[in-house]
């Protein structure tokens, strides 16, 4: 992907190369990121996507630890700024390798903070260059289907780094659906008609909130992450759409909150912090039992019903 994005011409953090030579680097910044290779294996043995390093030894560690998970890794440049400064484009590529019409999101907030998944979104209009950068890069790779481009506006130039790109559906399918754009019914119909249904998103002036992972990391993370009342409320005082919680169909909801009480129980009888542990650092833990699982299925230390229920029990109805 990395290889694609440099030759499509795509704004992209610094990399330093794989981890045990970006040691010896004498112009290495930190905090660096610590990417593995092989990212699957990285998130089933330790419970986490990535390290940050914070100085030479946090590097060394970070290597240590990727080794453990049998996966080399690359350093990359951290892209500073909050997670507000992080926006997505979502598209579809037809058979012919044709984009359709996309959207633009930003997040607002992710669950768990700088390194996780949307928890609070919004449709905005495109900054500039992000669908002609999305779709160059897809066409470079050959990707038909879903796609989502990240994108990371770096405070230190105004310029949108490329972070990465997901060839699958996401979290905030309800969101992309408010806009017209629905990506599970035009893949439907590409596959059973044999043409894509044609697209014409529009903003849409709500937001999209996954209610269960906003209240849990607002308060859990409130000392590293803190939000004033205003600020956690501002989303919530607009029209919206919530990820799973629903009136009419309050199950999935319900099981989440069981799920996190089940699973913070058995945590504290472990004596494994959860949530709490910041699994970026590569001092700290791996995550244990149960919830190394969940981040194999979902890349957010919540419990699986959350993903279950986005994708499956209410966006993947044509």
């Amino acid at each position: 992907m990395h290889e694609a994005a440099q030759a499509v011409g795509l704004d992209l953090p610094r990399c330093w190369g794989l981890a045990e030579d970006a040691a010896n680097a004498s112009d290495l910044r930190f905090p660096a990121l610590v990417k593995p290779i092989i990212g699957h294996r990285l998130s089933v043995r330790l419970g986490c996507k990535l390290f940050v390093a914070h100085d030479r030894d946090d590097l060394r560690r970070a290597t240590a630890r990727l080794a453990e998970a049998g996966t080399p890794g690359q350093v990359f440049d951290f892209v500073p700024g909050p997670d507000s400064e992080l926006h997505g484009y979502a598209v579809y590529v037809d058979a012919k390798g044709e984009p359709s019409a996309g959207v633009t999101i930003r997040k607002i907030r992710q669950g768990p903070p700088l390194f996780g998944v949307a928890r609070v979104a919004e449709v905005v209009a495109d900054p500039g260059g992000l669908r002609e950068a999305t779709v160059e890069l897809l066409r470079r790779m050959g990707h038909r289907g879903f796609a989502s481009a990240e994108f990371k506006r770096d405070p230190r130039d105004g310029r949108y780094r490329f972070i990465e790109v997901n060839g699958r559906s996401v979290i905030y399918n309800g969101l992309l659906r408010k806009t017209g754009l629905d990506l599970a019914a035009v893949a439907w119909s590409e596959a059973m008609e044999g043409l894509p249904t044609r697209v014409e998103p529009r903003l849409w002036p709500g937001t999209w909130i996954h209610l269960h992972a906003d209240v849990l990391y607002a308060a859990l993370w409130r000392r590293r992450h803190p939000l004033s009342a205003r600020e956690f409320l501002a989303p919530y005082r607009r029209e919206k759409v919530f990820a799973v919680c629903s009136a009419s169909d309050p199950a999935p909801f319900l099981a989440q909150w069981w799920g996190t009480a089940r699973d913070g129980f058995a945590a504290l009888v472990r004596g494994d912090q959860g949530v709490l542990v910041d699994r970026t650092r590569p001092e700290n833990p791996a995550a244990a039992g149960p919830a190394t699982a969940v981040v194999a299925a979902e890349p957010s230390p919540l419990p699986v019903a959350a993903g279950l229920s986005e994708t499956t029990a209410r966006n993947f109805s044509p």
